[in-house]
């Protein structure tokens, strides 16, 4: 089983946690431009990929979604025309959530850009999206029914209380889990994940042949996590 890290603060502290990865692993960062992240540089020979994720400013909605700033929706979609880069599409709710009074008239057409870029974007597209509400996500331009992309389901069970039999359920229906948290976002509202319950999770989703777990985030990473996270590799 792949695990790999989202890092949505990938500045020189966080990252310096990739001095405890010996193993195999892919690295989601998150940036406001193409230019930001390609100034990043990874000096790890276990890194074996490096995803964009693609963030706004908090004022043009932080997150993707029909409901953040056209022009910056815009904005990200033409630095990447013509490219192949592998990306994180991280449809989400914006910062600001006056937004989705103020951007409401311009949704569809939002939803309609997105679309279109989702499905005619030449690289890889990973999507993170919530693991309940499949339909109501879809309607709201936040989970998106493309066969091309990978979506990554998120349980962080550290922060919602799933049933054990739904749990199951939910991690056995997909290829790519996120798990966590092993350390705040952007919200700071997150419970951090603890280590019985982290290596309950990565069980599950080895037991069900889960292709690839992203846990939520490196910069979380220490001595006692990655001695859970290396049975599992």
């Amino acid at each position: 089983m792949n695990i790999s890290f989202f890092e949505e603060f990938p500045t020189k502290q966080n990252l310096d946690k990739l001095k405890l990865i010996d193993f195999q692993i892919k690295l989601f960062l998150a940036a406001k431009s193409l230019e930001e992240f390609n100034s990043i540089k990874i000096k790890n020979k276990y890194v074996q990929e490096v995803v964009y994720w693609p963030i706004l400013k908090e004022e043009e909605g932080y997150w993707m979604s029909p409901f953040s700033s056209g022009q910056a929706l815009k904005r990200t979609i033409r630095e990447l025309e013509n490219k192949m880069i592998p990306i994180l599409w991280d449809a989400e709710l914006p910062w600001k959530r006056t937004l989705i009074l103020t951007n409401l008239i311009y949704f569809f057409k939002n939803k309609k850009i997105i679309k279109n870029f989702l499905r005619n974007y030449k690289g890889e597209i990973y999507t993170a999206e919530h693991a309940y509400f499949n339909s109501v996500l879809r309607l709201l331009g936040l989970s998106f029914n493309i066969k091309k992309l990978k979506p990554i389901k998120m349980i962080y069970t550290s922060m919602h209380c799933f049933p054990l039999v739904e749990l199951n359920k939910k991690i056995s229906k997909n290829k790519y889990i996120g798990l966590g948290v092993l350390a705040k976002g952007k919200l700071q509202n997150e419970k951090i994940i603890k280590l019985k319950q982290l290596e309950r999770d990565l069980s599950l989703c080895k037991k069900y042949l889960v292709q690839e777990v992203i846990l939520f985030r490196l910069s979380g990473l220490n001595q006692e996590y990655k001695k859970i996270i290396k049975k599992f590799v």
